[in-house]
């Protein structure tokens, strides 16, 4: 769900007010989630020896050749 402008912000007060509800709303799942995936990007990159993680997984899925 995108919350960046379902609210128009009023001020710098208003702006500060709804960061800080939406800091809130981050669950400690939510946090896991994030560094488990940033954990496997880096694990491909690290395997993909620093390489294009993207263009690789193009290749992979649509079996392209990139090397």
């Amino acid at each position: 769900m995108n919350l960046v402008y379902t609210v128009k912000i009023r001020d710098l007060r208003h702006l500060r007010h709804h960061i800080s509800t939406a800091v809130r709303k981050i669950t400690p799942a939510m946090l896991w989630r994030v560094f488990r995936c940033t954990k496997e990007r880096w694990q491909l990159c690290f395997d993909m020896e620093g390489n294009h993680v993207e263009l690789r997984l193009i290749s992979l899925l649509y079996g392209f050749v990139s090397d």
